[in-house]
């Protein structure tokens, strides 16, 4: 009995152990190089166009797959039969994620203009974000497509990102990250989300924090049933104040009925800023004789209470101190990087994927509009009447990549559309963009799939 690793060459059968406790939170990161993989000595091919395998590889790792397999027989095995001279389409980035057994969460794909707060909520579950974007020749200017992985947020807002081309993961800024983007030609990047090993983390709920100079208001909450008692006792006390005078230091019986939080006494023993509240013995008021203690019971002193005073001036807010270093060279490269390293390349063939295995949710759908608010079904249409589908679809990507004023929303009301001539600008939309490459550098090539 033999097994096969990712090479297809067979293995000697391992003894069989108890199956482990499924995998929660990513494994240590791990960077990997397009260009110079490890294990790239023995017949490593089309390192100039594997930046969309080296990518998912990183993902793979970070799932724990393939712990055997040196790096470039990973990215062998993703981009086998799917890396073309064009690169990798993001429909081709999905078979490879299916390969890895990595899920895209709906099957979801974004297209819209870069959107940070549709990031900042993917990668705030846990998840990492594979993004298509643009990369420049300084020398040249000329701009290639490419794929990076989007690891996570920093604490001062700039993002953790692994580009195949490099040598290490690297930190960016929210425009450079946002303009890379809009710039993957020919008309805009699309970003692919990956889930969290063992499923999306939990919203955390922040604690409840009383204003500065202002006591917690649940201490003011009136039991059930306190209204009512306070009907049939019209005129007692119902502050803890001393058996001697009322809560305006008169007789008890003076007392009206109504709301009372503080006595409005002070003496020497009560601290500047503090006095009794309704449910609180001061330590120097008598328990026992206010409406609360008859309706709840005596209690003991409990101390004081600090009480509602004037809050102090907000202070300004400071800006986080920078905790992580952009690096300026993002999104550039040169024909230098390939130094040493064969640009040609080999066509490859696939090995047939087995039968019944699921594939629905690595159907990648594009959804466009960003977070520009819900917008609701409409059954009123967003587009003119076209005669040409393509030359219009042409005319919205084009319009996306230059970022013209108000494309997003004009994306988002079209994405919600019911009317059929908008829904087939959206589908044609999709269909060219998922079928759109990236490469890491554009070497040979003069046009895009």
């Amino acid at each position: 009995m033999h097994t096969h690793s990712v090479t297809g060459r067979p293995q000697a059968a391992q003894v069989s152990q108890p199956k482990p406790p499924p995998q929660v939170g990513w494994k240590p990161a791990v960077h990997i190089s397009q260009l110079k993989p490890k294990g790239r000595e023995k017949g490593y091919q089309n390192a100039a166009f594997n930046c969309g395998p080296a990518t998912v590889a990183m993902v793979a790792r970070g799932w724990g797959r393939w712990p055997n397999s040196s790096d470039a027989q990973v990215i062998k095995h993703l981009g086998k039969g799917l890396v073309t001279q064009n690169g990798t389409t993001p429909k081709d980035v999905a078979k490879m994620l299916e390969r890895a057994g990595v899920p895209i969460p709906g099957g979801q794909a974004f297209g819209g203009p870069f959107d940070s707060k549709v990031l900042n909520g993917q990668l705030g579950k846990g998840r990492m974000m594979i993004a298509q974007v643009g990369v420049v020749d300084p020398k040249t200017k000329e701009v290639s497509p490419h794929y990076v992985l989007i690891r996570k947020k920093t604490a001062d807002g700039n993002y953790v990102i692994s580009d195949p081309l490099k040598h290490k993961s690297t930190v960016v800024t929210p425009k450079q990250l946002g303009n890379a983007v809009n710039r993957a030609p020919p008309d805009g990047g699309v970003l692919i989300p990956v889930g969290r090993p063992g499923g999306d983390l939990k919203p955390s709920t922040p604690p409840t924090v009383a204003p500065r100079g202002f006591v917690d208001p649940r201490a003011f909450m009136l039991p059930e049933g306190w209204g009512d008692f306070v009907a049939r006792h019209p005129y007692q006390s119902y502050g803890d104040s001393r058996g001697d005078q009322g809560v305006y230091g008169g007789p008890r019986s003076e007392v009206p009925r109504g709301f009372r939080t503080y006595s409005g006494q002070m003496d020497g023993r009560t601290p500047r800023g503090y006095a009794s509240n309704v449910f609180n013995n001061g330590d120097h008021f008598q328990p026992g004789y206010s409406m609360r203690d008859q309706f709840m019971g005596p209690r003991r002193p409990t101390g004081l209470m600090p009480a509602l005073v004037t809050p102090e001036p907000a202070r300004a807010e400071s800006k986080p101190k920078p905790t992580s270093t952009p690096d300026k060279s993002a999104f550039t490269a040169t024909d230098d990087v390939f130094t040493g390293v064969d640009t040609s390349y080999v066509k490859t063939t696939a090995s047939p994927e087995p039968e019944g295995k699921p594939s629905k949710g690595y159907r990648l759908r594009l959804s466009y509009g960003g977070s520009g608010g819900k917008t609701d079904r409409t059954d009123k249409p967003v587009t003119p009447h076209y005669k040409d589908l393509d030359a219009y679809v042409n005319k919205l990507l084009k319009a996306k990549l230059q970022g013209t004023k108000g494309i997003q929303e004009f994306l988002q009301r079209l994405a919600h559309s019911e009317v059929e001539r908008d829904k087939r600008v959206v589908v044609r939309m999709g269909e060219i963009e998922l079928a759109q490459g990236g490469i890491g550098k554009k070497t040979n090539i003069e046009s895009f799939g």
